[in-house]
């Protein structure tokens, strides 16, 4: 199914989940994404993290930080 842009939609009308932790070695939690386009919500991230302002990885590849 897609949207009036021809986006395609999550049709499962179930959200993904994206792994987030406060450090490396920190307690993971898993928090939903936005069911429409699969974003993950800076509301939804600062109520699991308040005063975070984004997220960093590492990429598995380069073995670079990423931030977003």
């Amino acid at each position: 199914m897609a949207n009036e842009n021809g986006d395609l939609l999550n049709v499962n009308e179930e959200p993904e989940y994206v792994v987030v932790a406060e450090s490396i070695d920190g307690e993971a939690i898993e928090l939903p994404t936005n069911i429409e386009d699969n974003t993950l919500g800076l509301t939804t991230l600062t109520g699991a993290f308040p005063g975070a302002t984004g997220l960093k990885y590492k990429n598995p590849t380069t073995n670079a930080t990423r931030a977003l």
